[in-house]
């Protein structure tokens, strides 16, 4: 059972990378090692990115590549940032690589502040249950009942309504739209962070948090990804509409993923169906 605490926790976690690729990107920008760039960023207020943080400059300060440091440490990245942060040390392009992983996060975060709206709403009703369905003890003068009863609703408010905070939060975020907005987002970063376009599709697959979408990607082989256009490959993928792969087609034959592709996710996360 996850506590009422955990997962509101759990919704400021895209807020906190966020804050970590802004104060990593200033620091890579004006010169900065990586880590010195992470010292200066200061503690952050999430135990898994914090350990992230703390992770990387210890091993930055025995001389540990940044590609080395992503993979071996704890599970506290995402594939997506492992790849991402690897390829943007590699390409020399890492100052760029961590802005894009900024705003990624950053329009991710502003996306969960829905689900708080209509989190707080149950909760809310919740608090008020828990203090007037027990107020037949008060009326009968069992005042101490009536506490004891108030504080065991409440308890197990805080306790297990962390479950109805998750479930709400992966309901929203399973929704077809946002993950096709997800899907073409993390495509975009992949692609522009220097990955191969075989190696994005799976990282982008893997962003999407779509079961379907994962397990179509996965049986696809190598060869395919790389030897006919994306547009084509994905034509028969759960939850990729004939809009998107319109957009993916543009993009490959512009060669600009992030402009084309970015704009489709902004248009879905900002509402349109």
């Amino acid at each position: 059972m996850k506590s009422l605490r955990a997962a509101w926790r759990e919704l400021d976690a895209s807020r906190h990378r966020a804050q970590l690729y802004r104060g990593w990107s200033a620091g890579a920008a004006a010169g900065f090692t990586v880590g010195r760039s992470l010292e200066i960023i200061g503690v952050i207020d999430d135990v898994a990115i914090e350990g992230a943080r703390r992770w990387i400059i210890a091993g930055a300060g025995r001389g540990t590549s940044l590609a080395d440091l992503v993979v071996s440490g704890p599970a506290h990245l995402s594939p997506l940032e492992q790849a991402t942060l690897a390829l943007g040390e590699e390409t020399g392009r890492l100052p760029h690589t961590l802005r894009l992983l900024a705003a990624h996060y950053a329009r991710q975060h502003r996306l969960l502040l829905v689900v708080r709206k209509r989190a707080a709403y149950p909760m809310f009703v919740a608090l008020v249950a828990a203090l007037l369905l027990p107020a037949p003890l008060l009326i009968r003068g069992t005042t101490s009942a009536y506490l004891i009863a108030v504080a065991v609703s409440i308890s197990g408010a805080l306790l297990f309504g962390g479950v109805a905070i998750s479930a709400i939060a992966e309901r929203h975020q399973r929704a077809p739209a946002l993950v096709r907005a997800r899907l073409a987002r993390a495509l975009a970063l992949a692609v522009e962070a220097g990955a191969p376009l075989p190696r994005a599709v799976r990282l982008a697959a893997a962003a999407s948090g779509a079961p379907p979408v994962q397990q179509f990607v996965a049986r696809l082989d190598e060869r395919t990804l790389a030897s006919q256009p994306l547009a084509v490959t994905l034509a028969g993928c759960p939850l990729v509409t004939p809009d998107l792969l319109s957009v993916i087609g543009t993009a490959e034959r512009t060669g600009d993923f992030g402009t084309t592709l970015t704009r489709f996710a902004d248009l879905y996360e900002d509402g349109f169906r």
